[in-house]
């Protein structure tokens, strides 16, 4: 039995990737929660993370890879940027997307609601689950 040499990451990777003049969708796997993903030994990676590898040289280790574009599925390196995730719930704060992060970057379960909050979960709550909409809000589940 012979087996098939695998395709180098970026060749596999870049395959999967559809350029515009904004956003590059990534067209591969996308997980539950609209990632793309790809298979990078010894694991499943976001396909942000290798599009900072690939761009950068330099892998983003302990740092999450955030979107300026707030699209999940985005791949293009100028919409990319590395972050704590206090970081990325502040940059989540200042869109709109979140209640505001606290000093630790921790889950605020006594954070209060905006309006617009409470409408953006009624609008997400088929898409997420409770617990994805507590984290994203930095709330607790009985608040959602």
């Amino acid at each position: 039995m012979t087996t098939r040499a695998k395709k180098p990451v970026a060749e596999r990777f870049w395959s999967k990737v559809h350029k515009t003049d904004g956003c590059w969708q990534w067209t591969g796997a996308i997980d539950g929660k609209g990632y793309g993903r790809i298979w990078v030994e010894p694991r499943l990676q976001t396909a942000s993370r290798v599009s900072w590898f690939l761009n950068t040289g330099q892998w983003p280790g302990g740092l999450f890879v955030c979107h300026h574009c707030d699209n999940r599925a985005c791949v293009r390196p100028d919409h990319l940027f590395l972050g704590t995730q206090s970081d990325n719930l502040r940059d989540a704060y200042n869109k709109g997307r979140h209640a505001p992060p606290s000093s630790a970057g921790e889950r605020n379960c006594h954070a209060v609601l905006t309006e617009a909050s409470v409408r953006r979960i009624r609008e997400l709550r088929g898409e997420k689950t409770a617990s994805e909409l507590a984290v994203l809000f930095g709330v607790s589940n009985s608040s959602i």
